[in-house]
């Protein structure tokens, strides 16, 4: 495809590449909406219909309308977007482009049309919640299979928008010579992930968060909270954090909770977003298991170690190795990374599932304590709704198999889990030749 648009640049062919492309990918998005609606209502069959019936919905507090269901909005808003991409197809070519450039230049515009696609149609977070937890639904291959061909038809439609956008930036930075940075091994993981662990620290800063909320007020907008906030405070709170004011609030764990063993690394080619996504959901599931977080009675989060750890100068609960070339099973060097955790484990009759999406006993745990009335009911739903939906371990393995790697889950109950990627390390690509 690159060098077909390179060829067609050299021409001068630049408009005509472009509108080529995006009419070629249109009807892609069209197919991909189509097929998911269609395996969502299997899926609402084989699973006893519970994405048709809106008590689902209403019990999980996943859809405000008291007469829809969640099969019926998604396939409201699906035939939306076909009708607007298939509206598109039918413009001339000067209007296609001109449509075409107004959106990939407007951030607003892209944003709201990326939103839809993911947010609005095909979102996860709001049809896997509403599946069984455990037993033979969830562990059914016909669940499994059109469950993750919905997750792949969900990330190529967004590659779709993302390499559209991509593409166009590079051609109006440079359009003599565009550059294909996107292409290259350019990223340091070893370096991600210890970001990640200041990302958290930041994002959980009461002062930070006290700040954006008033803001947010006075704009008269709606406060949207960190996508992560639980874990992360989760780790505020474990590691005794504290926000220097004479260094711009630099937070310093005062308990080493999570250890850091870093070693430089070569630059790899990834999709280095939903490669940082996956570090989240892994590392989100090692600080849930590795300590207690609970509402107070005055509704607050409180967490607490597990009882080994519960000491003055305990060990770090968690620790993220990353480094150095090592050859893997099939001779070729890879980049090994490991999240390890001294957690309470996986049992061993759930560890073959727990990549399955939708897979989570948490869940069930959750809804069992609520009608032992253990829990109250709202507060079960905020426990679902946080955490426990089986998403994370089946979206990080699908995203390291998109590169080419494999993830590997080791665990003994009562004594933790290491969860390793392992990542082919490729040599660059010469976009233009």
């Amino acid at each position: 495809m690159v060098r077909w648009l390179n060829r067609r640049q050299a021409r001068g062919q630049t408009d005509q590449a472009i509108t080529e492309y995006f009419r070629a990918a249109l009807p892609l998005l069209r197919e991909g909406i189509e097929e998911y609606r269609t395996r969502a209502a299997a899926v609402d069959e084989i699973c006893d219909h519970v994405f048709s019936d809106p008590t689902h919905a209403r019990r999980l507090g996943l859809e405000p309308s008291a007469d829809r269901s969640l099969l019926e909005k998604l396939h409201q808003t699906g035939e939306d977007l076909s009708k607007y991409l298939r509206h598109i197809e039918t413009l001339n070519e000067s209007d296609f482009l001109a449509h075409w450039r107004r959106v990939l230049s407007s951030q607003s515009e892209y944003t709201y049309l990326l939103r839809r696609l993911v947010d609005d149609f095909g979102n996860f977070e709001r049809l896997l919640p509403a599946l069984p937890g455990t037993g033979p639904l969830i562990t059914d291959p016909r669940t499994q299979e059109h469950v993750g061909r919905m997750y792949d038809i969900n990330m190529r439609n967004v590659r779709i928008f993302e390499l559209i956008r991509d593409l166009w930036r590079s051609w109006r930075q440079n359009s003599l010579n565009p550059a294909w940075s996107f292409f290259e091994p350019r990223a340091d993981l070893p370096l991600e992930m210890g970001k990640l662990i200041t990302e958290y620290l930041v994002q959980a800063d009461p002062e930070r968060i006290r700040a954006r909320r008033q803001a947010a007020q006075q704009r008269g907008r709606r406060f949207e909270p960190y996508r992560f906030w639980r874990a992360a405070e989760n780790l505020r709170l474990m590691a005794d954090v504290y926000y220097n004011p004479s260094e711009g609030r630099k937070p310093e764990m005062r308990r080493p909770y999570v250890n850091l063993q870093l070693q430089a690394a070569p630059p790899v080619c990834v999709d280095i977003r939903r490669l940082n996504w996956t570090f989240k959901e892994i590392l989100n599931n090692s600080l849930s298991a590795s300590s207690r977080m609970y509402v107070s009675a005055g509704g607050a989060w409180e967490a607490k170690p597990l009882p080994r750890h519960d000491t003055p100068q305990p060990d770090p609960a968690i620790s993220l190795c990353a480094g150095g070339r090592k050859r893997s099973w099939w001779k070729r060097p890879v980049l090994r990374l490991s999240f390890v955790d001294e957690g309470i484990g996986i049992p061993p009759d759930h560890l073959p599932y727990v990549t399955y999406w939708a897979y989570s006993p948490r869940r069930e745990e959750f809804r069992a304590r609520a009608r032992r009335s253990e829990l109250s009911k709202d507060q079960a739903l905020q426990e679902i709704q946080i955490g426990g939906k089986g998403i994370g371990l089946g979206y990080a393995t699908a995203v390291v198999r998109e590169h080419g790697g494999t993830l590997r889950i080791d665990s003994q109950p009562g004594e933790g889990t290491t969860v390793t990627i392992e990542l082919p390390i490729p040599t660059p690509m010469n976009v233009g030749a």
